[in-house]
């Protein structure tokens, strides 16, 4: 009995550690801001129950690849290029959350290969799930190229895909508890050229970095 409570208070006190660090890992600064470029461009950040995504504009992109991929990307609606990045076994789920296998998600935390999600939005308006920031042209095009960096394949995958218009392609990071997807917008963002969190593994370290950066 002893060793079982031991095992509870470890597990406790790891995932306290691993919030706290969530924190300051949100409000440490990552990233050399640049400076002198008008921030003329807007792109967006889309919030899920565990998950953020980023929205590029549809107009100027650069994902000459996804002209092939069978994304309405010529829908007079579209306006938005979602892309997203996750782990290969449970970002692929088909379904909602519950349908997520604990195998998907011990594979997740241990280590999995990854994947990205391309999609198109109509207008999309800011609110509590929707962040607008605004970024110069060379940011953007850092952006994109950082994107197209992670990209094992322009190939499609053959998958479902979690909406009628989504698609997946194989990535090249791998994704594990310390480098998660939430992890990998901060990252992206910081190579681009933005001030941002040090270390973002949760959406709310998202969220609190975009706020302490003053990016909302």
């Amino acid at each position: 009995m002893k060793q079982i409570f031991r095992v509870l208070r470890w597990m406790v006190f790891s995932v306290a550690l691993y919030f706290g660090a969530a924190v300051v890992g949100a409000f440490w600064p990552g990233g050399a801001a640049q400076s002198g470029d008008v921030k003329s461009e807007t792109i967006g950040l889309l919030r899920g129950p565990i998950h953020y995504d980023l929205l590029l504009p549809l107009d100027g992109h650069t994902f000459e690849f996804l002209e092939s991929a069978d994304l309405p990307l010529q829908d007079p609606r579209a306006k938005w290029i979602m892309v997203g990045w996750g782990a290969g076994a449970f970002y692929t789920t088909v379904g909602g959350y519950q349908d997520v296998t604990l195998g998907a998600v011990v594979r997740g935390v241990l280590g999995d290969v990854s994947v990205m999600r391309f999609d198109v939005l109509g207008d999309v308006q800011p609110g509590p799930h929707v962040t607008f920031v605004r970024i110069s042209p060379t940011q953007r095009k850092a952006l994109e190229a950082r994107i197209l960096a992670e990209l094992a394949s322009d190939q499609p995958m053959e998958h479902p895909g979690l909406s009628p218009t989504d698609v997946f392609f194989p990535a090249r990071s791998r994704f594990h508890i310390f480098r998660t997807c939430n992890v990998w917008i901060g990252q992206v963002l910081r190579d681009a050229g933005m001030r941002f969190g040090a270390w973002t593994p949760l959406p709310f370290s998202v969220t609190l970095a975009l706020k302490r950066f003053g990016h909302t």
